[in-house]
């Protein structure tokens, strides 16, 4: 029996193999949206850049078809990203995070400890499959209840559709 502590409850949840090395997958893109919504608390519609280096390395994943010079408002880039898993737009933010995505993994990690998600290991902001990062089911209780505690994140991962509006280089589009 392990438990895990939210804001007034104690939660006690029955495990087996929760601190059995896997791969973060999707789960990253959790910790990516914290750090987000934490870095642009209250700045949600800040128009962004998207850069050719938030581009790099997608190919054959979930993408939201952004382009190099395109003007899109952070809200838009966390739905993206929360309600449809769009790897794109979680590069973007972490770059507007962090200013490089080298730079937002070491944020991600740091995070990760913060929470006490000690055996987590994030090495990009999608989750796109690296062999050498690790999560545990454990960690990744911990790290989903600490986005819980954000009433931002929950309603945007509530959200089952979202419409992304016309930028400067695209139509609106539905996730």
């Amino acid at each position: 029996v392990n438990r895990f502590a939210s804001n007034h409850d104690v939660i006690f949840v029955y495990t087996k193999s929760a601190e059995e090395e896997i791969l973060p997958a999707s789960t990253a893109k959790i910790m990516t949206g914290i750090l987000a919504l934490e870095y642009f608390e209250g700045r949600l519609d800040t128009k962004v850049t998207v850069t050719t280096a938030a581009l790099r390395g997608l190919e054959g994943s979930a993408v939201l078809n952004l382009k190099a010079g395109e003007e899109i408002a952070v809200r838009d880039l966390l739905y993206a990203m929360l309600v449809a898993g769009m790897n794109d737009a979680a590069n973007v933010l972490a770059i507007e995070t962090s200013g490089s995505i080298l730079n937002f993994v070491s944020l991600m990690n740091q995070k990760a400890k913060e929470i006490g998600a000690e055996n987590t290991l994030y090495l990009n902001p999608t989750g796109f499959d690296t062999a050498a990062a690790y999560t545990t089911a454990a960690d990744t209780a911990r790290i989903a209840a600490y986005a819980y505690r954000n009433k931002t994140f929950m309603e945007m991962c509530s959200t089952r559709a979202y419409t992304v509006p016309a930028t400067n280089m695209h139509d609106a589009v539905t996730v």
